[in-house]
């Protein structure tokens, strides 16, 4: 049974407590109007345990950034709150798992938040807590794979959950234990890309059928062409761009201690190809594409939003300088050319997840007097 959080007795504290919001510069887009209804947003929620979550608002088409004004959020459910996972159903923001810094502990906590309402609800816990997992929702599910578990081993073990019934279930097994990797759906079909096992990254590329994962073809299997994790996956019609990360180099002088470094480049894969005449010929023409240009900054940790034909890239590490990235850029799928867009100024960017959210434009606070008042009236 799902209850709300509520944090020192007080409804107004569930959701978040606004801090700040500062002007990056005015979109071409002009101002959003004054009107009552509701607005999409870029959220940029921090993994790091700041609790920090920036958002801009987007087009109602959700096309582009309408205005660079970027606002700053403390979530208190995320506070201390490292590596969770992150996925959007029906506009409903779940948080899977992580890390709880201030209490050394790994988590199988699993929380909704409403945009709507404002509201936190806890769901059923995870069977398994983990931080560093994949997760991706397919068909009113939600998929978590792999991970680091409480004992700090980097697991293989999947669950689902079943958003009607909330309930877990098991999901079987990866081909092999990976963390820091990243999950990615494309109609009825899941794929698990890259991770970290074993001090070293991986390549693989492995899907998720009849309920087992497994190679993406017993016969010919595909590869990354490079190892990584901490990377992201874009999706754009049924194209996944792989973009940034962490990759690793193993030295045969020294084999237990791999060389890693951050990288710009971007890949991407084509789940099914069509020729001219409309047939699918996975046979004849390759799925990837390794000739698209560098992103401008290298970066891993990093956050992704389609917004439109562009592919934004949000804040991020690198290894090399040990600084974070506060540049946002974007790679416009129609000119295939990367364009730096604008600049944090605050907050830690060193680790972020993106989620794009359909908020009504109310305050806060408003939308929480306006939901006691129905209680009261019913």
């Amino acid at each position: 049974m799902a209850k709300y959080v509520v944090s020192n007795g007080s409804p107004l504290d569930d959701v978040s407590s606004a801090s700040s919001s500062y002007d990056d510069g005015s979109a071409e887009n002009g101002v959003w109007g004054g009107e009552r209804g509701s607005e999409s947003r870029l959220y940029v929620l921090n993994r790091g345990g700041t609790g920090e979550v920036h958002y801009l608002l987007l087009t109602p088409d959700r096309s582009d950034i309408l205005m660079y004004r970027t606002h700053i959020e403390v979530w208190k459910p995320l506070v201390d709150i490292m590596n969770f996972g992150v996925v959007v159903v029906d506009n409903f923001l779940y948080i899977v798992g992580g890390f709880d810094k201030s209490r050394a502990q790994h988590l199988n906590r699993v929380l909704r938040y409403d945009p709507a309402e404002g509201l936190w609800v806890e769901c059923a816990p995870m069977m398994i807590a983990r931080a560093k997992c994949g997760i991706c929702a397919q068909g009113g599910r939600i998929y978590v794979s792999g991970g680091e578990k409480s004992d700090s081993r980097v697991t293989g073990s999947c669950e689902v959950y079943d958003i009607q019934t909330d309930t877990w279930c098991k999901a079987g097994m990866l081909v092999a234990a990976r963390a820091n990797h990243v999950c990615a759906v494309y109609n009825n079909e899941i794929y698990c890309a890259g991770g970290y096992h074993g001090n070293k990254t991986h390549d693989n590329l492995w899907v998720y059928e009849e309920h087992t994962w497994r190679e993406l073809d017993e016969h010919y299997p595909h590869t990354l062409p490079c190892s990584l994790d901490r990377f992201t996956i874009a999706t754009l019609n049924n194209t996944f761009y792989f973009i940034g990360g962490v990759t690793s180099r193993v030295d045969r002088k020294c084999p237990d201690k791999p060389d890693y470094s951050t990288q710009r480049r971007i890949f991407s894969f084509t789940t099914n190809i069509s020729l001219s005449d409309g047939t699918i010929r996975d046979d004849v023409i390759s799925p990837w594409e390794f000739h698209l240009p560098n992103m401008n900054h290298a970066r891993h940790s990093h956050g992704t939003a389609t917004i439109g034909k562009k592919l934004f890239v949000v804040g991020g590490s690198c290894l090399e300088t040990g600084q974070p990235v506060n540049v946002c850029e974007f790679y416009n799928t129609e000119t295939g050319e990367w364009e730096e867009d604008f600049r944090f100024r605050k907050g830690d960017m060193s680790n972020v997840v993106c989620a794009i959210l359909e908020v009504p434009r109310i305050p806060v606070n408003e939308r929480k007097m306006t939901n006691r008042l129905k209680w009261v009236l019913w």
